[in-house]
């Protein structure tokens, strides 16, 4: 199922697609769209019985409209556990554990927001609150999937020593030993600089 990524930055158009690209999965996927932005703040819009959620492509259109444009990631926070409450995972395919940010700061600085709740024994349910990292582009769709099939936890990508945690935010770590392979950025790079051909990337 495509990732559920909020844009709170905004609205620039060739930055946005940039950033869109970036986070394709170009190491397995072929550059494959895996994240779709969510432009609304009605739970039930995202209801899609018995299919995924199509992720977005790049470019984003002339009109783009988003209704998240400056809002704050509490906010958000709170916008997904309503949606845990309200949609059926199961039915809907749509896994409100875990999502992605782009803010100001992330398209500064070519870096997005994960955001994850993991499942507690104890309670037989998702944990209160998020944790939360920034993460470089290029890095993110990594964390995202393993995360996404359990394959690894968050405490896994991010540093451990003092002062993490603190509102929920950790210090992301790369995985030792972990490279993204030449033929995967030039693969990546080639299309960049044809959207740029295009005048659709900066």
């Amino acid at each position: 199922m495509a990732g559920l990524l909020f844009i709170t930055a905004r609205t620039d158009l060739k930055r946005l697609n940039r950033a869109l690209t970036i986070l394709r999965d170009w190491k397995f996927g072929d550059g494959e769209y895996v994240q779709k932005v969510i432009t609304t703040r009605n739970a039930h819009e995202m209801d899609t019985p018995d299919k995924a959620l199509e992720a977005t492509e790049v470019p984003l259109p002339d009109d783009f409209d988003n209704a998240w444009t400056s809002t704050s990631l509490a906010d958000i926070e709170a916008y997904m556990r309503e949606c845990h409450r309200s949609l059926n995972e199961t039915i809907y395919s749509v896994n409100t554990s875990l999502f992605l940010v782009l803010d100001e700061e992330s398209l500064a600085k070519d870096e997005v927001v994960i955001c994850h709740r993991e499942w507690s024994l104890e309670l037989d349910d998702y944990e209160a609150e998020f944790k939360k990292t920034r993460v470089p582009l290029e890095c993110a769709h990594a964390m995202y999937a393993n995360l996404e099939v359990s394959n690894m936890d968050f405490e896994s990508f991010v540093e451990d020593g003092e002062g993490q945690g603190e509102g929920g935010w950790w210090t992301y770590r790369p995985i030792d030993g972990i490279e993204i392979e030449e033929d995967v950025i030039t693969e990546r790079e080639a299309e960049l600089q044809r959207l740029r051909g295009l005048l659709l990337v900066e």
